[in-house]
């Protein structure tokens, strides 16, 4: 993802930019996986991930993007070029072999399990995905 997240026009202005777009979205995709759901969860999880990470990314100065970089970063970046650097990336996934003009459907379920939270410790309920 790195490589391709690079490919992707900065929409930022130049002066300002500390975190290259490939950390930003390396960073972002990583913690939604995780459970992060915006930037400053996003934030959050790469602040504690920041020993982890510096062994993928090259991380100015040591930081991780705050929430603020984050959320100014994907309230301009032009969505249809993202979502081409997306789709290149999980590309990438495929065998060798497939066919790249046949198109390829992956279901996708979510359950959101009974039960499972406890509002006294502020926990959300579980959830399972399967593809």
């Amino acid at each position: 993802m790195k490589t391709i997240a690079a490919q992707l026009v900065d929409p930022r202005a130049p002066i300002n930019i500390v975190h290259p777009v490939e950390n930003i979205i390396v960073i972002s995709i990583a913690a939604i996986i995780s459970g992060a759901e915006g930037p400053k969860s996003i934030a959050r999880w790469a602040s504690e991930k920041k020993d982890w990470l510096n062994t993928w990314l090259v991380l100015p100065d040591g930081r991780t993007p705050s929430r603020d970089c984050i959320r100014t970063f994907f309230g301009i970046v032009a969505p249809a070029a993202f979502q081409g650097c997306f789709f290149k990336w999980l590309d990438g996934f495929l065998p060798d072999d497939a066919r790249r003009d046949e198109l390829l459907v992956i279901p996708i379920d979510g359950k959101t399990l009974r039960h499972s939270f406890d509002t006294v410790k502020a926990q959300r309920p579980l959830h399972i995905v399967s593809a």
